[in-house]
């Protein structure tokens, strides 16, 4: 199962610059590359698009790697 909840409130507890910088990648690899520009999404878009597996997995392992933490179990 998908435990998108735990991973945006993983992504939302990182430090700035790499908060902006997180959820904009998720942001845009979500829809596409077409959020560029659009601000930060929202709990609810970024729960939503972390539904989706491929996006939860790449998301869980950039994550993961940054943080050195497993997140998203």
């Amino acid at each position: 199962m998908v435990h998108a909840r735990e991973v945006v409130d993983a992504l939302l507890a990182l430090d700035e610059p790499w908060r902006s910088r997180f959820l904009h990648l998720v942001a845009n690899t979500a829809t596409g590359w077409t959020w560029n520009g659009r601000g930060e999404p929202t709990r609810e878009e970024l729960e939503a698009w972390l539904k989706d597996l491929g996006l939860w997995l790449e998301v869980t392992a950039l994550l993961r790697a940054w943080t050195g933490r497993r997140v998203g179990r």
